[in-house]
This record gives structure tokens, C-alpha cells and sequence, in this order.
């Protein structure tokens, strides 16, 4: 049987353990946040840089599928016109330039004029949604994107327009959108570090697919307020995977201010 004495020296033990552990954790968790601090830093240096706007179009022009392939995605998918009629015109600000000139803007024109025309160029209909967004967002996407998965990184779509072209003998979309990327904070709002302002045009008779960034306005510069916020947000579910936080966060859109300064979309 053990003495007392032996049961008092293993609880000594146990203690010693317990703050052998539990300063390892805290060391942990302060290097993870520092290496943030700098992760968080270095990438909003370079949102700042004014060459960022062409590696990010190169980046696009790389990655982005050929006019054929969206083509044949778009002709594989017919149920998209009744998503673009049912949901999308609601939704966005919609441009579409008749056959015979006339300029169109409500839902119900747009919804009465794709009647009218009766399942011609329905390809159009069936891509004037987000989804053409789609593969210049993921273009956008990677460690050293953009968009960095590992920070967390999210977008917030604060304004978007779509233009739908049937005047010319090509009849065309045209798609304006601006973006806001967001890193996570320790507060309810998440903290913005850029707008971006992104084109894209598809042209299926000419088969042409394009798309670029046309303006990029990073944030002013950092807090180490902000930044330290930023970094104990990202680390702590860094650190503790489970605790990630789900659903839609509050934003504070930038796009505001910018547009405040005179900025057209």
C-alpha cells in the first residue's frame, strides 16, 4: 500500500506536470500567433503593391478554361436559364440590349424578352448568373493568391452588374463585380483588406472567354491593433480546428469608401 508521503510526491509530480504542459501550450500558441502576425503582414503588403494587379491577371490568363470548355459546360447544363430567370434577376443588376436596340432593366422585361425569343442564344440566359464568376474566383485562390485559404480568407460580393448583348451579330455577356476580401478578427466583424474590382466577357459565338482584375484598392494601412486581433483570431483556430467558426460572418463592406472617392464600377 502506498503512504501517504508517496501519495503527496505523486500530486507534487502531477502539479509540476500540469505546468510543464500547460506553458508548452502557451508557447505553442504564442509562436503560432507571431508567425500570423507576419503571415498577416506580408500579405497585406502585398494587396499594397502596385505590380499585384498584373500577377494576379497572369495568374487568370493561366488558369482560366478555354471559351470551348465553358461552352460546353453551359450546353450540358439548360436548367441554368430558369436559375437565371427564377433566382438571379432579383438578385443582380441586369442590362440587356435587345436585338432591335431597345435597353431593358426590370425582371419582368427581361423574363418577358427571353420568351419573345423563344429558346434563341439561350446559351446567354443560361451563363448571365454567378456561376461564370466561377472560375476566375477559383483562379484567385491559393496560398499566394488572393484569396488565401490558409488566412482564412473569404470574399463578400458587394456589388455585381451583367450586361447581356444581343445587338451585334455575337451576341455576348459582359460581367462587372466587385469583391471584398476578409481575414477573420476577434470580433464580430471580419477585417477587410482589399477590394477588387473584377470583368469578365464571354462571347460564345466568337468563342471568347476572358477575364481580368481592372482595379485593386487595398485597404489603408494596418493597425497592430488590427493585425494583433487578426493574428489571435487565426491562430487560436489554428491552434484548436475545432472551434472554427461556421455560417456567414458579419462584414464591413470597403467598397463604400471607395465609391465615396469617385470610383466608377
Amino acid at each position: 500500500l502506498e503512504t501517504v508521503e508517496d501519495i503527496m510526491k505523486e500530486c507534487q509530480y502531477f502539479k509540476r506536470w500540469l505546468c510543464l504542459e500547460e506553458s508548452a501550450a502557451e508557447f505553442t500558441i504564442s509562436t503560432i500567433e507571431l508567425d500570423m502576425r507576419n503571415e498577416i503582414r506580408n500579405y497585406a503588403r502585398t494587396l499594397q503593391a502596385p505590380e499585384y494587379k498584373s500577377t494576379l491577371n497572369n495568374t487568370i490568363q493561366l488558369q482560366l478554361p478555354s471559351a470551348k470548355s465553358l461552352t460546353e459546360y453551359y450546353e450540358s447544363h439548360p436548367e441554368l436559364t430558369e436559375y437565371t430567370m427564377k433566382k438571379e434577376l432579383s438578385r443582380m443588376d441586369y442590362t440587356v440590349h435587345t436585338k432591335d436596340g431597345k435597353r431593358i432593366t426590370k425582371p419582368s422585361q427581361i423574363q418577358a424578352y427571353q420568351k419573345e425569343i423563344n429558346g434563341k442564344n439561350d446559351l446567354l440566359w443560361r451563363c448571365s448568373n454567378q456561376s461564370i464568376l466561377g472560375d476566375v474566383v477559383a483562379a484567385l485562390t491559393s496560398s499566394n493568391g488572393l484569396i488565401r485559404p490558409q488566412m482564412e480568407a473569404g470574399t463578400c460580393v458587394d456589388y455585381i452588374s451583367l450586361v447581356v448583348d444581343f445587338r451585334n451579330k455575337e451576341p455576348f455577356v459582359r460581367v462587372g463585380c466587385f469583391m471584398n476580401v476578409s481575414i477573420p478578427c476577434n470580433t464580430e466583424i471580419r477585417l477587410a483588406l482589399a477590394g477588387v474590382l473584377v470583368m469578365v466577357y464571354f462571347c460564345p459565338g466568337q468563342q471568347k472567354f476572358l477575364g481580368q482584375v481592372t482595379r485593386v484598392f487595398p485597404c489603408p494601412s494596418l493597425t497592430e491593433n488590427q493585425v494583433n486581433a487578426a493574428a489571435e483570431s487565426l491562430s487560436y483556430y489554428s491552434y484548436q480546428p475545432t472551434k472554427i467558426k461556421t455560417g456567414s460572418p458579419k462584414f464591413q463592406p470597403f467598397s463604400a469608401c471607395m465609391m465615396e472617392q469617385g470610383d466608377e464600377w
